[in-house]
């Protein structure tokens, strides 16, 4: 087994990843969907340590439509696309996405099977988790933002003096301003 990769590219080049030594927090932090998690280090590594690896040919699904919900996905290379099939086997593209891009998530947060089929259109390599460490990391990694924005609204000087109640309620109101932004 070669080094630690320094880059995402490096990284891939290699079809045998040993996700557990090869991925860094670095390496994940270029992917957009940890970047825009706001993740610090520790937890990404923490992280690390439970993520899975899947590669996956064109055509190849990662899951079909009514399968039980039991993964969550990021995309670390190549493209996946959504589908909805229906009885008299026609097919309906919804979506795709692509390199940095999450999904799977609605499924494990609903408790419900699959609503969608997902087939890779390229050669891809994701990231997974199932569903026990993506519902555990979830809460941490929520609180751990929630405490981040905490802790940049008590720094502001003219806010000093309120309640810590009405920190956790300003924290509230940032995260759903910027979920409605995309960030």
């Amino acid at each position: 087994m070669s080094a630690p990769s320094t880059s995402l590219e490096s990284l891939l080049a290699d079809d045998l990843i040993d996700v557990k030594r090869e991925l860094t927090p670095a390496l994940l932090q270029q992917l957009s969907f940890f970047r825009s998690a706001h993740l610090s280090t520790a937890a990404l590594a923490s992280l690390i340590q439970v993520l899975g690896h899947r590669y996956l040919s064109i055509g190849d699904n990662v899951f079909r439509q009514g399968d039980p919900s039991t993964e969550f996905y990021v995309v670390l290379s190549g493209r996946v696309q959504f589908y909805r099939e229906f009885l008299n086997s026609r097919e309906r593209t919804l979506g795709a996405v692509a390199t940095g891009d999450g999904f799977g998530e609605l499924g494990l947060l609903s408790g419900k099977p699959r609503a969608t089929s997902a087939r890779a259109t390229t050669a891809c390599h994701l990231l997974f988790l199932n569903a026990e460490a993506f519902t555990s990391r979830f809460a941490v990694f929520c609180e751990e933002r929630n405490q981040n924005i905490i802790s940049f609204l008590q720094s502001v000087s003219v806010l000093s003096g309120l309640s810590r109640q009405t920190f956790v309620t300003l924290s509230y109101l940032v995260q759903r301003r910027s979920h409605r932004r995309g960030h």
